[in-house]
């Protein structure tokens, strides 16, 4: 059967006014301490399962997470590596699998392919991506 899963908490999907980049889970805004960035998407991910939860949509937490924009941290690690560094091993030290849309970085971090199903979805695109 199919389930719901987190995908972002209130901001996952918020674009911000980040130093090295936008993306609200993956940067820092400008002058955050690493201590503020790390609280910041923890309290986000916490936040998003809490709704989840309150809705009646997951009991417990959430075992897998669609990561908003595909975004780990990669991209700005030779600019500001604080992202990089927590984002990936928290993520996966917290879902079984963590689906992302590119296997464009590295292996590892419980990193699984996401297929995107919408209206004009084939069933043999389907299948195809669960192959």
């Amino acid at each position: 059967g199919w389930s719901i899963q987190l995908h972002a908490g209130p901001n996952g999907h918020t674009l911000i006014d980040g130093e090295f980049c936008t993306t609200y889970l993956a940067c820092r805004l400008r002058n955050e301490p690493e201590a503020t960035y790390r609280a910041r998407v923890m309290n986000d991910l916490t936040a998003g399962e809490i709704a989840l939860q309150n809705r009646g949509l997951i009991t417990g937490r959430s075992i897998t997470f669609a990561l908003p924009f595909d975004d780990w941290g990669f991209s700005v690690a030779s600019l500001d590596p604080v992202p990089a560094n927590f984002l990936p091993g928290y993520l996966a030290s917290k879902f079984l699998v963590v689906f992302e849309q590119d296997w464009g970085y590295r292996p590892g971090y419980n990193r699984r392919y996401r297929f995107e199903i919408h209206e004009d979805t084939t069933l043999p695109a389907l299948v195809a991506a669960l192959n």
